[in-house]
């Protein structure tokens, strides 16, 4: 119960600085074309803050399929990354990532588009049923939306 406590916090905190690093990214991110691009940047900024990242990695085992991991922090913290995606996309994955490495994942959609109520409202929900984290940023008014 204690690591469980204890990853719980871990996790919250490094959310704050997530969420930080995408707020002194936005005008960034606003230019970047494809998720390779974005998950670039973020490794540039979580490494600026001292946190080891690498980008794009596959995970293998004998016992389930190989997986790819947009993000891989320390402290074993998994981010799938999503570009104009549909709000359930990525949430599978960041699940597989949970269960079967034992990772602690989130999800991270990033909409060029506008974002109507109902997907903010889907995302909002998969994230709570499913206990992962997920932020929502809407680049065209530049701000984090959830």
């Amino acid at each position: 119960m204690k690591d469980i406590k204890r990853n719980t916090e871990h996790t919250s905190f490094f959310l704050l600085i997530l969420r930080r690093i995408i707020e002194e990214s936005l005008n960034e991110l606003m230019v970047l074309r494809n998720e390779c691009e974005i998950h670039d940047l973020l490794k540039y900024r979580f490494m600026s803050y001292g946190i080891p990242t690498q980008t794009r990695i596959t995970l293998t085992s004998d016992e389930f399929p190989s997986l790819e991991i947009d993000l891989l922090c320390e402290n074993k913290i998994a981010i799938e990354v999503k570009l104009d995606a549909n709000f359930y996309d990525g949430f599978a994955q960041a699940l597989s990532m949970r269960e079967f490495y034992g990772l602690n994942a989130l999800v991270i959609h990033i909409f060029r588009k506008p974002i109507n109520s109902k997907i903010i409202r889907g995302i909002s929900k998969l994230s709570k049923l499913l206990n992962i984290p997920a932020i929502i940023v809407d680049i065209k008014n530049g701000k984090i939306v959830m």
